[in-house]
Order: structure tokens, then C-alpha cells, then sequence
């Protein structure tokens, strides 16, 4: 069903693979998750928000959060299905050597972000770990049209449970001092 192209990235998770789906003539992104207990539950977790979210939350995808298409095991490796994104904003940032953006394009990305981070709010998610290298443009074409991935961090607002969260460089306040951590850290 699912033809591998190429290998997007790795992380501690598992990696990231582009496939081809001859079925719709289309391309995808597959996160292939270690085969191991911890990684695979929070992968269900992260498979449970992601659908809450798309399903419940933003049926017409119009709040910048990554697409969900679909979910399966594969040699004990759960794998998740998602659309396709270009670069992320950190590589954006790198290829322009580190001189920033334009101010549109910061006015543009900031507005985006801002609607996800509402949409995650209503549903009482918080993503716990936000940061450039998860916030990934759509395609090369839309290039000012971005989308905030990886939820495999993300919890719900009443069940804070990981003590350990979000990329060293970008904690927020909230976690380095051991308080609950509220939607807010996700700013």
C-alpha cells in the first residue's frame, strides 16, 4: 500500500519516511515508530490527539495542524500516515544564513501559529513541544502557508504527566521550575 521513497528524518521515536500511495497517485509522510512499549504508547497518544484534532476540532483544516491519514503495524512498528510538508522553519531560517524573515512572512507564520495554538486550546492540548523545527512549511509552492507537527509530546491539559518535555534550547519557564505547565508554555 505504502511504497517508500526515501527517508525524511530520524528522531528519538523512530524516523520519518516519504512513501508513495499508488492507490491515490500521491505522496506521504510515514512515522515509523520504534518497536519499543514507551515509544508506542505515546505514538497511540499522539495518533489519539492528531484525530481528535483533525476530526472534532478542524474538519476543514483551516487551523494549520498536520493531517492525519492513517495508522497501521508493520513488523511491530506502529506507523502513522501523514500529509506531506516541505522544509521546516528552522532550515527556512539556516538557508537564509540566519538573518530572519521579511516581516510579512513572520506577520504571516505568527498569525498561523497563533490559530493552531487556539485550536489546541479549545481542545485542552497542549503540545509540549513547540519549537522551528516543528513547525514545517506545506509545500515549495505555498511557501507562506505552514503547519505545526509532531504531537508525540502533546498531552491533554488535565493529565500533565511527563517530567521530562520540550527541546532543551526552547523550555519554557513553567517545566525548568517543575510547576504545572499550562497551554501558555506551548508560547
Amino acid at each position: 500500500r505504502y511504497i517508500v521513497k526515501d527517508v525524511l528524518g530520524h528522531g528519538t521515536f523512530g524516523q520519518v519516511a516519504k512513501c508513495w500511495v499508488p492507490e491515490t497517485s500521491s505522496f506521504v509522510a510515514v512515522k515509523i515508530i520504534k518497536n519499543q512499549p514507551a515509544y508506542y504508547q505515546q505514538a497511540l497518544v499522539e495518533v489519539s490527539i492528531l484525530t481528535t484534532l483533525n476530526k472534532k476540532y478542524d474538519p476543514e483544516d483551516k487551523h494549520h495542524i498536520v493531517r492525519i491519514y492513517d495508522f497501521f503495524v508493520h513488523q511491530r512498528h506502529l506507523c502513522i500516515c501523514f500529509e506531506l510538508l516541505d522544509t521546516n522553519l528552522y532550515e527556512l531560517i539556516k538557508i537564509n544564513h540566519f538573518r530572519g524573515l521579511s516581516l510579512s512572512i513572520v506577520q504571516l507564520f505568527s498569525k498561523q501559529i497563533l490559530r493552531g495554538l487556539a485550536l489546541l486550546k479549545d481542545a485542552g492540548i497542549i503540545h509540549c513541544d513547540l519549537k522551528p523545527e516543528n513547525i514545517l512549511l506545506c509545500t515549495s509552492v505555498k511557501p507562506a502557508e505552514i503547519k505545526i507537527i509532531d504531537f508525540g509530546s502533546a498531552c491533554m491539559e488535565d493529565r500533565t504527566v511527563y517530567s521530562y518535555i520540550q527541546s532543551r534550547y526552547y523550555r519554557s519557564p513553567e517545566v525548568l521550575l517543575g510547576y504545572q505547565y499550562p497551554f501558555d508554555m506551548d508560547l
